[in-house]
């Protein structure tokens, strides 16, 4: 799939998720500090921490990154493969699949606090 296509079903698919967290200003904190959270600690140990601390922060996460799957996780199965099963060629195509959908996330999260 070409990048630009990824980019604007990561940015559609980010504006909803927002939209969904919006009714609560933690959800939409936390949101603005995924990017930040995954470059610092990584991705598996972003979405360990978001489930205890913001469960719905970290399935936000990770509906994004099995956006055009077919068969799509929750978020503790899905951590509990990305750091058992997964190569580390997949686990860096994750980190930056999640980077790019973090800093959508971000983006939508900012305006929709102002």
């Amino acid at each position: 799939m070409p990048a630009r296509v990824q980019d604007q079903i990561l940015a559609t698919t980010a504006a909803g998720e927002v939209d969904q967290l919006a009714q609560r200003a933690e959800n939409l904190e936390d949101l603005r500090k995924l990017p930040a959270h995954v470059q610092a600690s990584g991705l598996g140990q972003t979405i360990a921490f978001y489930l205890k601390k913001n469960p719905r922060v970290a399935e936000a996460l990770v509906r994004g990154l099995q956006v055009g799957r077919q068969q799509q996780t929750d978020a503790p199965q899905y951590l509990r493969h990305l750091m058992g099963q997964a190569t580390a060629a997949e686990y860096r195509k994750a980190t930056r699949q999640a980077l790019a959908y973090a800093s959508w996330l971000k983006r939508f999260a900012e305006v929709a606090l102002q």
